[in-house]
């Protein structure tokens, strides 16, 4: 894979944002910047997480820095489809209540 290609990408979806591939140490950094040039942390945005083929800690960290910056900016942020694996590490981490959301069916 060429050092410029996205490994995990945020792209509109209807009635929101959608997160593709996957969500881990080496994409949480594009996705940040990439988040931070396309969203409006003063929204209320919607972001769906069901095309996340796979998920660490640095996915969970990505999610928690998001809530951080939309509160900042008197925003919010209602995750949708979250992955089993991030909804486990939140519980072990206990920011479950943090992240909300709805899990996959």
């Amino acid at each position: 894979m060429a050092s410029n290609e996205l490994l995990c990408r945020l792209e509109p979806s209807a009635g929101g944002w959608r997160v593709l591939g996957d969500l881990n140490f080496t994409s949480a950094p594009q996705l940040l910047t990439q988040a931070k040039a396309q969203l409006d942390f003063s929204q209320s945005l919607q972001i769906d997480l069901s095309q996340v083929n796979h998920a660490d800690s640095a996915g969970l960290a990505l999610m928690l820095e998001w809530l951080e910056q939309a509160q900042a900016a008197q925003g919010s942020i209602q995750f949708h489809a979250i992955p089993e694996a991030l909804v486990n590490l939140a519980q072990l981490c206990n920011v479950e209540g943090l992240i909300g959301g709805e899990r996959p069916a």
